[in-house]
This record gives structure tokens, C-alpha cells and sequence, in this order.
């Protein structure tokens, strides 16, 4: 009695597995959620690895961030390192891709990009970011997330914001001047001076 049971349930769930095979469900595959389960405020270091480019490591400081690559430091901008963490940690829709050809999505170590987040020496999170596209219309770019074994294509171009150097941090003004502060400008060569005075 018992096998005849054991049975009449391995040919019932073969056959719902044989039915299922035809019916109109589809794998879901879009997600409207948060990839990277990481708040920007609890990252304290970030390391970026482009191909070709020597580590930019930008690390939380008192009072801001700084930026040090080939061994050389500057005070990195706090709304440009914001900006670059919420552009990760703001993903909060995405398509995740089966794939067993992740080369033909850029993810190669010739083309990717490796971002690290830290928090103090505990590593966050690990992103690659692969190819970038336009999709149906809209942009879009590859990630994937070694710890997470996943592979998704995030809206938006994600490459550029991260292509940066310790360059791109330094300031393009030479000396910050207020106007009103100015009492007095002097223009001196070697045989006469000129003095312009504020009245």
C-alpha cells in the first residue's frame, strides 16, 4: 500500500514538471530592489582598479575624503566621492543576466573595472563593471558580483564616473580670492609700479 502511494506522488510530480515545461510562466529576471546591500556612510575606503591604470584609492579622512594614486595624495572633492557611492549603492533596479560567455558583456580583465568597498579593513563589496549599451532604447551597463555569483545589467552608463585619475581631483584654481576682500592691487616693473586702491 505504502509504494503504491510512493508511486501514484513520483508520477504526480513528474507529470507537473512535464506541465510545466509548457506553460506561459517566465522566469523573473527584473528586479525592483537595492543590489548592493551597502550604505554609503559605512564605507570608509574605496579602491578603484582600471586596466592599464595604477589603484585610486580614495579613503575617508576627518573632514572629507582623500585620494592617493601612485603614491602621490590630494584631498579628493566630498560631493565627487558622494556622488561615485551613491551611483553603486543607489541601483535599486536591474536585470540579472544568465550568461556563460560573461567576455562577450566586457567582463574581461582587459576591460573591466574593479571597485572595492571597505569598511576600515572589511571588504564590503566587490563590483566589476563590464560593457556599457543601449537597451531597448535606454543605457545600460554590466556588473557582476563575485561574492553574489550574479551577473546584472544596471540602467545607466556606470563606466566614466569611475574612470577617474588622481588628476581629476586636483583643483583647477591656482588661489581662491574673495573680490570684496581685494583693498589693493599692485602691477610693478622694474622702472615704475602702478597701485589700483578700493575707495
Amino acid at each position: 500500500m505504502k509504494n503504491k502511494h510512493l508511486v501514484l506522488l513520483f508520477l504526480g510530480v513528474l507529470a507537473l514538471g512535464a506541465a510545466s515545461r509548457w506553460l506561459p510562466v517566465r522566469y523573473r529576471s527584473f528586479f525592483e530592489t537595492h543590489l548592493l546591500r551597502v550604505e554609503p556612510n559605512d564605507v570608509s575606503r574605496m579602491v578603484v582598479s582600471a586596466p592599464g591604470k595604477p589603484d585610486l584609492l580614495l579613503e575617508r579622512i576627518e573632514g572629507g575624503w582623500s585620494a592617493e594614486q601612485a603614491g602621490r595624495t590630494v584631498i579628493a572633492p566630498t560631493e565627487t566621492v558622494a556622488e561615485m557611492l551613491g551611483l553603486l549603492t543607489g541601483i535599486t533596479s536591474f536585470q540579472m543576466i544568465k550568461t556563460t560567455y560573461p567576455d562577450t558583456l566586457g567582463l574581461t580583465p582587459e576591460n573591466q573595472l574593479r571597485i572595492r568597498l571597505f569598511q576600515q579593513n572589511k571588504l564590503l563589496e566587490n563590483i566589476e563593471i563590464g560593457g556599457e549599451g543601449v537597451f531597448g532604447g535606454e543605457p545600460g551597463t554590466f556588473l557582476r558580483l563575485p561574492r553574489h555569483a550574479g551577473i546584472y545589467r544596471a540602467p545607466g552608463h556606470l563606466r566614466k564616473p569611475f574612470l577617474r585619475t588622481l588628476d581629476d581631483f586636483r583643483s583647477k584654481i591656482a588661489v581662491r580670492i574673495e573680490p570684496d576682500a581685494v583693498q589693493k592691487i599692485s602691477l610693478t616693473r622694474p622702472d615704475t609700479s602702478l597701485f589700483f586702491g578700493k575707495k
